[in-house]
Parts: C-alpha cells; structure tokens; sequence
C-alpha cells in the first residue's frame, strides 16, 4: 500500500536519482522495498531478500510492470542483478498457468544476449 501512496513527484525523485528512464502510459510505481511486494510467495521473497537488501533500481520498476501483465523491454547493463528481475514475476507468471499436456507449447520465452546471462 506504500506503492499507491507514492506521489509522482517522490516516483519521479526516485527514477532521477536512479538514472531510469521509462516510457509508457498508467505505469505502476517502483517498489522500492520488498516490503512493497506482497503478492509474491514468500520463499521466492525470503531467497531473493538473502541475497539483496532492496531491489535494485531495475527490479523496483519492471516487477510491477510485470506483475501487472504488461511487457517490459530493459535497456541496460546485464547481470544477476538484471536476471532477478525478469526471473521473479517469470516464476510467479509460471506458477499461475493451469497443467500443461505435451504438446501445449511454452509459457514463457527468454532471450538472453550472452551464455552469462543465461
């Protein structure tokens, strides 16, 4: 509920000091802590909050984004850091879909630039 409370001169404050860019119409706001995420399960959370102590700036911005089922494009260095950001609403996305029979196809589709991000 902090997300919503936001205003849009704290949101733009936060994407200036964080260097992002973003383009797009009724974009959620950044969650800048992971208190701000409460629809993810919370072994997915606690493995992630082992390892970061806040999302990076990228994560902050594209899990609501993807979350909210809209596609986002990222721009920028590439990294751990990066592949968290796609990973976790991928994982959520994954375990939301119905059983899938062979043959189904896909659920998901990730397009990595180097074996490193892979």
């Amino acid at each position: 509920a902090r997300v919503l409370n936001r205003t849009a001169a704290e949101v733009e404050k936060y994407l200036h000091r964080t260097g992002i860019t973003i383009y797009g119409e009724d974009l959620p706001w950044p969650c800048e802590s992971f208190d701000d995420i409460v629809c993810l399960p919370e072994t997915i959370m606690g493995a992630v909050h082992e390892i970061f102590q806040a999302p990076e700036p990228v994560s902050a911005l594209v899990w609501p984004i993807a979350l909210k089922g809209r596609d986002a494009i990222i721009l920028g260095s590439h990294g751990m850091r990066s592949v968290v950001s796609y990973t976790i609403p991928l994982l959520q996305h994954i375990n939301a879909q119905p059983h899938l029979d062979p043959g189904d196809g896909p659920i998901v589709l990730v397009l990595c630039p180097t074996k490193e991000s892979a």
